[in-house]
Order: structure tokens, then sequence, then C-alpha cells
């Protein structure tokens, strides 16, 4: 859903847009960055094999779940700032947070502190871990409005150049855009930080 209504992009940029211009906008701009500014819910699946740990049951079976110094040893990554996890699963194991993980809401940062569930019953354990979780910033945050200003001078841009050109003709007037008009209204967005995850995600 867009974060501009009609009448916030007619104070910004002088155009009252419909909902299916906003929503362009706003699509791609959540291709272009991974921030969002409104809590927006998700499930992510992971897959166990992908923590290299894990493929040494030597070491489950060495007491990873009493030992205290592995706490924070193994971590899954998600979109950040996490609001809430409702349902987190591995294998067909509920995890509890406090017992089984630890979150760090601002950075999305999930430590595993036991390994219930990771590997039972399955050879291959692909996309075994389930998370669904709701994460994003809100309109408090010291951004929001730059974010809003650029979804609307992107529906402005669409606009007035539908087909994305550099110049465009009118009655023999040259109206020039500039190099990639797009492209110089997405490099605005806020960043996120550099962070490599550890495990395949996949977005439903």
């Amino acid at each position: 859903m867009s974060y501009n209504t009609a009448d916030s992009t007619d104070n910004v940029v002088g155009v009252a847009f419909n909902q299916a211009q906003l929503d362009e906008a706003f699509s791609i701009m959540n291709r272009a960055s991974r921030l969002r500014w409104s809590e927006t819910t998700i499930t992510e699946t992971f897959s166990s094999e992908d923590f290299s740990i894990n493929r040494d049951q030597s070491f489950v079976d060495f007491k990873f779940r009493e030992t205290a110094h592995n706490i924070g040893l193994v971590s899954i990554w998600l979109q950040y700032p996490v609001v809430s996890i409702s349902s987190f699963v591995i294998g067909e194991t509920s995890q509890t947070e406090g017992t089984d993980y630890e979150l760090t809401e601002e950075t999305g940062q999930v430590s595993l502190l036991t390994m219930d569930g990771i590997g039972d019953d399955k050879e291959v354990p692909i996309g075994d871990i389930s998370i669904t979780y709701s994460y994003g910033y809100t309109s408090a945050h010291k951004d929001f409005a730059m974010v809003k200003g650029i979804e609307a001078r992107i529906a402005l841009l669409l606009l007035r150049d539908p087909l994305l050109t550099s110049e465009i003709n009118l009655s023999g007037d040259v109206c020039k855009f500039g190099d990639d008009p797009l492209g110089n209204q997405l490099k605005r967005l806020p960043k996120t930080f550099g962070l490599t995850p550890v495990g395949r995600g996949f977005s439903a």
C-alpha cells in the first residue's frame, strides 16, 4: 500500500494521483529498497543445511543446548526492524522466544539458543525453517517524509514521461529529463546497512 494519498502528493508535487499511479510508484520503490516504512507482514523460509554447524551431528550431541557460550553462534537475519514474530517453526517444532531464540529487533537478527527441530526426520532439510513476522519503520521515522516525497516524484515522473525517456518532444519544444531520472530518485532512498545473511530466504 502506498505511503501517500492523493491529498499528500498534491501538497508535495501539485498533482493528486489516483491509487493505481501511487501503487506503481510504491512497487518501483520496493524493488529498489528492502526497507519498509509501514508495518509489513511476510513469511520467509530458510534451510538448516545452509548453517554449516548443523552438519556436524556430534556437535549437537555435545549438548549444544546446555552450553551458554554458544548462544548466538548461529543466526538468521530477517528484514528489519522487526516488530514481532508470529510464527517460528523448524521442521515441525515451534520455537519460543527467550528459550529457543533471541531476537534483536533493530537489526533483524535471530540468534538460535537451541537446535530443537533442526534435522528432525529430514535427510535433506531444504526449507525446513519458516518464520512469519512483521517489520518496518513507522511514520515517526526521520526519513519518512523524504520517502513519501520520493514516491510522489516517481509517480510524477511516470505521469509526465510514461516511457521513461531522457527527453520528449512537445510540438517542437524539447523537454529534457536528464540521464536516468528514475534511477536518480531511487538513489535517494535510505540504504540498508551491510550484513551478509546466512541461509537462503524466500518471501511469500
